[in-house]
């Protein structure tokens, strides 16, 4: 009985492993992508700040 205890638990703490890496991938995951998501909107942001700079230049 002891065995089957045993290799249950590890099998289960080998779930729990899992799932924790998992989420904490699936967290990173999202950081990564609110990150790229900032960065483009800023980018667009500077894009047109700068084109109406030099539209106003060419005024």
């Amino acid at each position: 009985g002891l065995d089957i205890e045993q290799r249950g638990s590890r099998l289960f703490s080998g779930l729990e492993l899992h799932v924790a890496v998992h989420d904490a991938a699936a967290a990173l995951w999202e950081g990564l992508a609110a990150a790229h998501n900032r960065f483009v909107v800023l980018q667009r942001t500077h894009d047109s700040a700068a084109t109406r700079w030099r539209i106003s230049m060419r005024r």
